[in-house]
């Protein structure tokens, strides 16, 4: 979350004290705080040890220039929106087989846990700010329990992204899973 927008809920808030994403071994984590530059270098070497060794010399310094900026956009888009993460595959799943187009994006949201007079906010007022802030109405909404905790759980499917165009483009997926402490 950006600072501006903590700062708007007058508090630095928790911060995320972390997670376990479980990926298929074709996929790769970017940490987007620090490291990235590191896993992108790495993964853009990983990617261009599977260039065949008999491709055009002429073609591969184009392809190479291309995929490193497609990539890096990805990961600066990312970082722009504030990810701790981004999850990508970046493996063929076999000689014949590639990944489906797709990406897992971890971020923070940071909700006021304090009322306007410094009372503290119950966490059943916090999981309905949650499920009712924007877009609540074209998502599908649940709440319930998590590891003894009140949880809630928002899944749409947003815009496509402008810049994405054409009739191929797909609109993302999201999922909020949020528990209040």
């Amino acid at each position: 979350m950006a600072a501006e927008q903590r700062a708007a809920v007058g508090q630095e808030g928790p911060r995320a004290t972390g997670y376990r994403l479980l990926i298929p071994s074709q996929w790769a984590q970017i940490p987007l705080r620090s490291g990235t530059q590191e896993a992108v270098e790495r993964i853009l070497q990983d990617a261009y040890s599977r260039i065949p060794a008999d491709a055009p010399s002429d073609k591969i310094g184009p392809y190479k220039q291309e995929l490193a900026r497609r990539f890096r956009k990805a990961v600066a888009g990312a970082q722009e929106h504030d990810g701790l993460d981004l999850y990508l595959p970046v493996k063929p799943v076999s000689d014949e087989e590639f990944n489906l187009g797709a990406s897992i994006l971890v971020t923070e949201t940071v909700v006021p846990t304090r009322g306007p007079h410094g009372s503290r906010t119950p966490p059943s007022e916090i999981a309905v700010q949650l499920l009712t802030r924007d877009g609540a109405e074209n998502a599908d909404l649940s709440s319930g329990e998590v590891d003894g905790a009140l949880a809630v759980r928002r899944e749409h499917v947003a815009a496509a992204a402008p810049d994405r165009g054409g009739s191929g483009s797909l609109s993302p997926r999201r999922v909020h899973r949020l528990r209040p402490r």
